[in-house]
């Protein structure tokens, strides 16, 4: 939980402090300080998935976490592709990254969920210690 929040809180000053410290024109000021902002999302969203992928290293199941970078790598090079094909906006790539960050996230705890059945997935017990 900390370092997802210090990851929002480090995209949250990169977006305010985004002028000071790099020349970007006016008009592209909103969509990089949108594009950071969503990245910062989802890099703070991406470390609990990390816990899942260091499962399924642990039991040493390569093939899943390799082929699912893979899989994932490729979805994203060819919708990218396809987007500046089409001439896209720089927030729309953003989204297209997110997207596939989480996908892979999402599949790696799927795949964990599985090769190890005794893990189970409990959001609520949290507790500050």
């Amino acid at each position: 939980l900390g370092i997802g929040l210090l990851a929002i809180a480090a995209s949250l000053a990169m977006a305010t402090l985004l002028p000071a410290f790099f020349n970007v024109p006016e008009e592209a000021l909103d969509p990089v300080r949108t594009a950071l902002l969503l990245i910062g999302l989802v890099t703070a969203a991406k470390f609990p998935f990390a816990a899942f992928q260091a499962v399924l290293v642990g039991a040493q199941r390569y093939d899943l976490t390799s082929g699912t970078a893979l899989v994932v790598r490729v979805i994203n090079a060819v919708i990218v592709f396809y987007a500046l094909s089409a001439r896209q906006h720089l927030e729309v790539l953003a989204v297209i990254v997110a997207s596939t960050q989480l996908l892979e996230g999402l599949v790696l705890t799927f795949f964990a969920l599985r090769v190890v059945p005794p893990l189970r997935l409990q959001c609520l017990r949290f507790r500050w210690a």
